[in-house]
């Protein structure tokens, strides 16, 4: 596996390029939406290992790992200009929750059709679950968070006795 990383000191680099993947399998939908920043890309589609990504105007905020405060929320604003966001939308009756986004960065010479061609040439994938959203006109804001992020989880008390009593068992 190429390391990204190492490049990062180089002089000169290729653009880096944020793909996104939209996975509605924890909402029972066999279905991953894939896009990609509109801005970076130039407006074309690209792909990776055989899968494209549709271009699309995308910001994205926060996404730095801050391991002294869990105050910063990623957040993911899509301009919905080719209707795929609301017609997902549509589909779950407006609720995403529970949906993940999954984050890959990559330099362009190493997408398909590149210089160097390598998907195995990214950096770590990032995980995310969309916690909520807001919509205003045409853009989609989501607000997302961490797959690990444990801080409001729920769990069932008698479940938590049932593995308490296990472990003293």
């Amino acid at each position: 596996m190429a390391q990204p990383n190492s490049r990062l000191l180089e002089l000169e680099t290729a653009a880096l390029i944020d793909l996104y993947e939209l996975d509605l399998n924890p909402l029972g939908e066999n279905e991953l939406v894939r896009f990609c920043n509109y801005a970076d890309t130039g407006g074309a589609s690209v792909s990776l290992d055989g899968n494209e990504y549709l271009p699309i105007p995308i910001i994205g905020s926060d996404f730095g790992q801050n391991i002294n405060s869990s105050d910063e929320q990623p957040k993911l604003a899509i301009a919905d200009v080719a209707k795929v966001v609301s017609a997902v939308l549509a589909d779950f009756d407006d609720e995403l929750g529970g949906a993940i986004i999954r984050r890959t960065r990559i330099y362009a010479d190493n997408l398909d059709g590149g210089r160097d061609p390598d998907a195995s040439a990214i950096f770590p994938v990032q995980r995310f679950v969309i916690e909520n959203h807001q919509t205003d006109s045409m853009i989609f804001t989501f607000f997302l968070g961490s797959t690990f992020d444990l801080a409001n989880l729920m769990i069932p008390r008698r479940r938590i006795r049932e593995i308490l009593d296990a472990n003293n068992a």
